[in-house]
């Protein structure tokens, strides 16, 4: 299903080009095809998650911290962090945990079209850790990203976060989009050491 997406949004941006100083409205329509393959493409992508090998567990901050650097590093992206103290260990192996978090900042920029930087914030409470993502968009796609993020329940990401105990919210209001993975906070026991 993927090789026909990237078909058709090649074709709508080589139109998008093609058109610069043609029918306003049509390089419109283009934009519009090439934003509907974007979210297909997540929607399989979601539809594919899965948590990585049970049992296993790792730092949700040393992850946020990783792929924040190494997106500032490779990207020249910045991402707005504001970390909680200590290690949050999380029912997730290091594979599906960064998975998890590729896919969703992957939302917020490709679908999205969220304003750099994305801002990054986990916190801790009794018994449970999160992480909260948003970034600022075009207000009026607001009802769009609702239907969107809500779309595959409960499969895709928010049926695994379910399974491990944990919720995944979203809202989307006044140009705000926000997302949150709340997790089951597991003991540290010298696991994986925090950033």
């Amino acid at each position: 299903v993927r090789q026909p997406l990237s078909g058709i949004e090649s074709i709508a941006y080589y139109l998008e080009m093609a058109l610069e100083f043609e029918d306003q409205e049509i390089r419109q329509q283009c934009a519009r095809l090439r934003t509907m393959v974007r979210q297909a493409n997540w929607l399989l992508t979601d539809a594919s998650m899965g948590s990585g090998p049970e049992g296993e567990s790792s730092c949700l901050n040393k992850h946020v911290f990783a792929l924040a650097e190494g997106l500032a590093l490779h990207e020249e992206r910045a991402i707005d962090l504001k970390l909680s103290q200590g290690a949050l260990l999380v029912p997730v192996s290091a594979c599906g945990l960064r998975r998890m978090l590729e896919h969703l900042l992957s939302y917020l920029r490709d679908v999205a079209e969220a304003d750099d930087p994305v801002a990054a914030a986990t916190s801790r409470g009794d018994g449970w850790c999160s992480l909260r993502l948003s970034g600022i968009f075009d207000p009026d796609r607001c009802a769009e990203h609702a239907r969107l993020l809500t779309a595959l329940r409960p499969s895709g990401l928010s049926g695994v976060i379910a399974r491990l105990g944990g919720r995944f919210e979203t809202s989307a209001s006044g140009g705000v989009l926000e997302i949150e993975l709340r997790f089951p906070m597991l003991a540290d026991e010298g696991h994986e050491t925090s950033v």
